[in-house]
């Protein structure tokens, strides 16, 4: 605990102050005699009392020490008149008196110029006696809050007083401030996307101010204005689920035109998000269209995987909504492709594939009933058509696929008849007769083509008509075949004529029409190979004009025409390659230099490709020799002509490489001779 620490300070002893009593007397012993009081003990001057000192201890201490010796009381000097008024001297005195005076003084003033009148508590006021004024200042107070509430209470305020109120003009001008304040107020609710709320402050504008008249055309453009914002975002919304995505775009910029902060800010930036969210799920959704367009299970189920990531918010929900439902119908579709090849198993494994996601529920359901039924059904007894129809017939009308079940429960009705009637037919076909035959076509005929067993009736009567075709023909074409054995022309013409009894279509007919065709070549060889023999002879006797005329006797069509043809092709080779030929020979045979050169090109001129060439060859390294030999003879008497000579010899022959060899050495020897140096005179 903090004590209190006092200075003790010296005075006179006409001036000194009795010691400080303690809080409560204390009770000094009855039978002691009073004592007197003590006085302080007086410090040296200029010295501090003990800080640890305090007079209510000094007190105690006092009374518990033993009394000290009875003495009397010295008697106190009374003080003299000049130090009694010794104070008033004092300058300390009066500059804090000054000083107080002076600050008492300011405050004073300050609080007389500053003190603010007491305002007036307009909640607390009566109404019915307040004045003009007082209304027109709590009017305003209430007004400044600008508050549709505290602007309709500011107009309720002035508008009850008398139109011939002094200060009417100005009441006036505070009602249409005021009213177009709230008409502010409606605008600044418009543009911050509250229509309703709008529509709302600004009909509460009474109907007997001015301001009122434009409530209605206010509130017009403001729908004006929404409609307008709403329509674009309808439109943005449509191109959206029709996934035209800059579509969306262009149209969504026609927001920042519009008459309201709201659709230019916030709408506007809401459509730029929604739009692009859009766009990356359609992405995803062409995407997913394109794998389920593959029509693979792989490729829907992967299909199915990237729809699931498109959400229920998302335009183009929808649209991968539908694409779930069509891979759901293309897996089904997939599983009767392989139900209508008969492969249950395979169909059972498709519809086991499909992921849980696609909920086909019932229909899966169904179409696994379907499918047993028909796995029944494939073995074809009317038995098991039974059964098939009694688990087809466990789908309800309520069942997805209750109409597929009962065309199947037509169909295989309808098939039971067809499986009598077929049975039927094949009994009274049995004993293989004609007539019988044609008993059992009867029955089978009674199928409707539309029937489920039509196709096996069909099939059933033309086996039975080939082999009543078969019965009926068979005996003509072994007779055709006899009458062709002894293989004259007659009779191989009688065969023929025979085979032709057999209509073309019927079972038969093929062979007979095979047999025919080995016929008639028999007797066209028989007929035309002297004709081909006969030009073959003047082929050997190198008439080719002759055989070739004779070869085309044969006509077209015939057997030996391609013999024919073959040897007509070898003969006018052959004879257009000796043609010049011999006339080389007829030329070369004068045995002149002109004649052996033209035998020559007339020898070059068969072509490569005829068989005549390779004589023609030799005749022209015969004839080369022959020029070179007449050019070394020539040589003797005339090397110019000889060399002239030899230059007809033709490339690529045996004779011209020594031809060549003679012409150089030839033209060595036309050469002149230089003439020898003359030597000078006395060089020897």
């Amino acid at each position: 605990m903090t004590h209190d620490r006092r200075k003790t300070r010296y005075h006179p002893p006409q001036a000194q102050r009795p010691m400080d009593r303690p809080s409560r007397p204390v009770q000094l012993p009855r039978p002691a005699p009073p004592l007197p009081r003590s006085p302080l003990p007086q410090p040296s001057a200029g010295r501090r009392s003990t800080p640890s000192s305090h007079p209510l201890q000094d007190l105690q201490h006092q009374i518990r020490q033993p009394p000290p010796p009875f003495a009397p009381p010295t008697p106190t000097p009374a003080p003299t008149p000049r130090q009694r008024w010794q104070w008033i001297r004092n300058w300390q005195v009066w500059g804090t008196v000054a000083v107080l005076c002076t600050t008492g003084t300011g405050l004073l003033a300050a609080a007389l110029l500053f003190k603010i009148p007491a305002l007036p508590n307009c909640p607390a006021i009566f109404w019915p006696t307040a004045s003009a004024s007082l209304r027109m200042y709590c009017a305003d107070i209430a007004a400044n809050k600008r508050t549709v509430d505290d602007l309709l209470e500011a107009i309720q305020l002035v508008e009850s007083l008398p139109e011939d109120h002094p200060l009417q003009q100005e009441i006036q001008d505070s009602i249409e401030t005021w009213s177009m304040m709230i008409l502010d107020l409606g605008d600044e609710a418009f543009q911050s996307g509250e229509l309703e709320e709008a529509i709302a402050i600004a009909e509460r504008i009474p109907e007997h101010l001015a301001a009122h008249d434009l409530v209605d055309d206010q509130v017009q453009d403001w729908q004006r204005i929404w409609s307008e914002g709403e329509a674009i975002y309808r439109a943005v919304e449509t191109a959206l689920r029709n996934q035209s995505y800059q579509e969306a775009f262009r149209t969504s910029n026609q927001l920042l035109y519009v008459e309201n902060e709201y659709w230019r800010t916030v709408r506007h930036e809401q459509l730029q998000e929604v739009i692009t969210v859009a766009r990356k799920d359609g992405e995803i959704l062409g995407q997913a269209q394109r794998l389920a367009d593959r029509g693979d299970p792989d490729s829907l189920a992967e299909a199915i995987q990237l729809v699931q990531g498109i959400g229920s918010t998302s335009y183009a929900h929808d649209g991968a909504q539908a694409l779930l439902k069509s891979i759901g119908e293309d897996f089904l579709d997939l599983a009767q492709a392989a139900l209508d090849q008969e492969d249950y198993e395979g169909a059972i494994a498709i519809i086991e594939s499909i992921p849980d996601t696609i909920n086909l529920g019932e229909e899966a359901q169904d179409f696994l009933t379907i499918a047993s039924a028909q796995s029944q059904a494939w073995r074809g007894t009317a038995l098991d058509l039974e059964s098939a129809i009694l688990q087809a017939q466990r789908l309800r009308r309520d069942r997805p696929l209750y109409s597929r079940a009962q065309t199947l429960i037509r169909q295989w009705r309808l098939e039971i008849q067809d499986v009598t009637r077929l049975d039927t037919a094949r009994q009274v076909a049995r004993p293989g007769t004609v007539s019988d035959l044609r008993a059992a076509i009867a029955e089978s005929q009674m199928i409707p083509d539309g029937n489920p067993r039509a196709g096996e009736a069909q099939r059933l009567e033309a086996e039975w008509l080939s082999q009543i075709q078969r019965i009926e023909d068979q005996p003509i074409l072994d007779q055709a075949n006899q009458l062709a054995q002894p293989g004259t022309v007659a009779a191989l013409q009688q065969a023929i004529a025979t085979a032709q009894q057999i209509q073309p279509g019927r079972t038969l007919s093929g062979t007979a029409q095979d047999r025919i065709a080995t016929w008639t070549a028999q007797v066209q060889r028989l007929e035309d190979q002297p004709i081909l023999d006969r030009a073959r002879q003047l082929a050997n006797a190198g008439d080719w004009r002759g055989a070739i005329s004779t070869a085309q006797q044969i006509s077209e069509g015939r057997a030996l025409r391609a013999d024919a043809q073959a040897e007509v092709t070898t003969w006018r080779n052959r004879l257009e390659g000796q043609i010049p030929l011999q006339d080389a020979y007829a030329i070369a045979s004068s045995g002149t230099i002109s004649g052996l050169v033209a035998a020559i090109q007339l020898a070059d001129e068969v072509p490569s490709s005829n068989s005549s060439r390779s004589e023609a060859d030799q005749m022209i390294n015969t004839w080369s020799y022959q020029l070179l030999n007449a050019a070394e003879q020539q040589a003797v008497v005339d090397l110019e002509n000889a060399i002239a000579i030899a230059q007809n010899v033709p490339p690529r022959t045996e004779a011209y490489a020594a031809a060549q060899l003679r012409i150089q050495s030839w033209q060595q020897q036309l050469q002149p001779v230089p003439d020898l140096p003359t030597l000078p005179e006395g060089s020897q």
